[in-house]
């Protein structure tokens, strides 16, 4: 079973995110607060990353910089409600596997899961 972080500041979110790909037969962990996330993968492997773009505090950009910095194995799918070319930041040039742009079908969040999930066992 594919372990699943989901790092996102919408818990309810979160939450709901977390029992559709239960469902799907994904292992999945859920961190509200992206300050804790580098403590949590100390102790943890998750198989995949899905990391909000916009929090509070430490926006999803320095995460993922921290997190490939130590773990450059672990994908991370970034998700949010700003259009790839609106950021200021590509976050496919400073590592992510891919983005997802929110609101998406399942089906289209799955199939970056299962893709990004199957590169990690090639590589």
């Amino acid at each position: 079973m594919k372990r699943i972080l989901v790092v996102d500041d919408d818990i309810n979110y979160s939450n709901s995110l977390k029992n559709i790909l239960n469902m799907k037969n994904f292992e999945v962990d859920v961190i509200a607060n992206p300050f804790v996330v580098e403590k949590y993968l100390e102790n943890n492997r998750p198989d995949c990353i899905l990391l909000d773009f916009k929090m509070p505090g430490l926006n999803g950009i320095e995460l993922l910089q921290r997190i490939k910095k130590r773990l450059p194995e672990i994908p991370i799918i970034v998700i949010s409600a700003v259009e790839l070319k609106y950021m200021k930041v590509n976050p496919l040039q400073v590592g992510a596997s891919t983005y997802i742009e929110k609101p998406f079908e399942l089906n289209e969040l799955l199939e970056a899961i299962l893709s990004v999930t199957q590169q990690k066992l090639n590589h």
